[in-house]
């Protein structure tokens, strides 16, 4: 499974993506575009026990999960 949440839900300053909105590279398949050439934070992030307290069946959900974890949403 492809999960995208960590290139919607929070924003990524590189690219000047804010939080919620999904990332411009991120494609149909959550998969990223850019990978080989991805900013640094998107290559030392590492998916931890968040992903599993965010777990729903679809990419909207898990993203409303995000946000209201952390009080962003």
């Amino acid at each position: 499974m492809q999960c995208g949440t960590c290139c919607v839900a929070p924003d990524i300053t590189t690219l000047q993506k804010p939080v919620g909105v999904r990332c411009r590279h991120l494609d149909r398949d959550n998969r990223c575009r850019i990978y080989a050439e991805r900013p640094t934070v998107c290559q030392r992030y590492r998916p931890d026990a968040i992903c599993r307290e965010i777990a729903a069946p679809d990419l909207e959900g898990r993203v409303a999960r995000y946000l209201s974890l952390f009080g962003l949403g």
